[in-house]
């Protein structure tokens, strides 16, 4: 930016134009790093003894319900606490830990202030900076940060006061995304109970089972008015393809990466302009299935017609099962284990001869499978109104560390 374009009272730097009282330094000048230390899978414990210390690894950071490991107490120079930074440097470069007491494994290092800061502060900043960080990693098969380069990584460094002010302001924001992550998970796991008992008669909804009782069955105990049947009695599979390039329509097309794995979302969409591949033709009211990789549980029920790849099903529910009700069933373990006796090992795909002679439990009324999806569709609604909310907090905590790590706003 040409100097005579700097507003006043910022100056240009080597990340960018900040305002004049802060300082830019190379990261060497306010961090050392010190490296985790290396513990045989042996020498790991899995429950905690007074002579032991937590064993903190990548796992922690990336699977948070990952069961906690723990190490002989290697001394208090290798220790961490939760004030303390540390970041990953193989594998996974630039991840950041915070909030952790123990000790660090060798894959990871701390960054250990060199004057006075808060960390709390810099873990927001190097957070928005991952990517730079990644940038001087290595290109290998297990990606590595070198120290050398990244001690040339330039970081604004306001006062300590100014400091505190963002780190709050950002660390509220994060209370707030926090805070309402546990509430839809809490949410999806209720779900996720209804559905088990809902789809299995285990809960019957008002109006409907009076003094029907329970039998017993293959798929396990029913109710006694519902029947037990295959999921090929329930739908059938279509086989209708269409050819872009001979097609003057342009269709919708949902592609296997365009829906979310185990939320049955679309988070994306194209046409069928300037395709060449064939693609399987749905309706309003079919419900798609991924077959390919069918672990990753790739499931939509479709709002419109369209078109979509060949690697995902389109199963067209018959005249006496509710369409929304065949898909909430392609969801439960039973279907999904069933799909994942797959074929393949690096790219499995579902077996539809195997899937289809699957037995469940069916509700003889659609009254009844229409209540049920009905309940269950709501609890779906709620959750996607929560998402919503986080998207748009995500979004509001995106635009605040713009303008707080920039000084474009000031809170001191």
């Amino acid at each position: 930016m040409a100097a005579d374009r700097i507003p006043e009272g910022f100056q240009q730097t080597e990340v960018g134009v900040i305002p004049g009282d802060w300082d830019c330094l190379p990261i060497s000048e306010i961090f050392d790093f010190k490296q985790g230390i290396q513990c045989p899978v042996e020498n790991q414990y899995k429950i905690d003894r007074p002579d032991l210390k937590r064993f903190i690894r990548i796992v922690d950071l990336t699977q948070k319900d990952e069961p906690a490991r723990y190490i002989l107490d290697p001394g208090s120079s290798h220790h961490v606490d939760r004030d303390d930074l540390f970041m990953v440097r193989y594998g996974s470069p630039g991840l950041l830990g915070y909030g952790y007491k123990g000790v660090i494994a060798n894959n990871l290092f701390r960054l250990v202030p060199k004057k006075k800061l808060v960390n709390q502060f810099y873990l927001h900043l190097l957070t928005q900076k991952r990517s730079e960080i990644i940038g001087v990693s290595g290109s290998s098969t297990m990606p590595a940060i070198n120290f050398s380069t990244l001690r040339t990584l330039y970081l604004i460094a306001p006062s300590i006061a100014e400091q505190t002010a963002i780190a709050a302001a950002l660390s509220d924001m994060d209370a707030l995304i926090e805070s309402l992550e546990r509430l839809i998970g809490k949410k999806q796991a209720m779900k996720q109970g209804a559905m088990q008992e809902l789809l299995t008669g285990k809960r019957r909804l008002a109006g409907f089972g009076a003094g029907k009782g329970m039998r017993r069955t293959e798929v396990g105990v029913v109710p006694g008015d519902w029947e037990v049947t295959t999921l090929a009695n329930c739908c059938s599979l279509s086989k209708k393809r269409i050819n872009p390039q001979s097609s003057e329509e342009v269709y919708k097309c949902v592609e296997l990466e365009h829906i979310s794995s185990e939320t049955g979302r679309l988070i994306d969409i194209s046409d069928t302009k300037n395709l060449k591949s064939l693609k399987a033709v749905f309706q309003k009211g079919d419900t798609l299935f991924g077959k390919l990789r069918p672990y990753l549980r790739k499931y939509l029920f479709a709002e419109f017609d369209g078109v979509c790849s060949t690697e995902i099903w389109v199963l067209k529910p018959n005249e006496r099962i509710h369409d929304k009700w065949l898909y909430y069933v392609i969801q439960t373990d039973r279907i999904i284990d069933a799909a994942n006796q797959s074929e393949g090992t690096k790219m499995p795909r579902a077996d539809w001869a195997l899937v289809s002679s699957t037995t469940i439990p069916l509700p003889q009324t659609l009254a009844e499978q229409r209540a049920i999806a009905r309940t269950l569709s709501d609890m779906d609604a709620e959750i996607g109104q929560l998402e919503a909310q986080l998207a748009k907090y995500r979004r509001v905590k995106e635009g605040m560390m713009q303008e707080l790590l920039t000084g474009k706003k000031r809170l001191v």
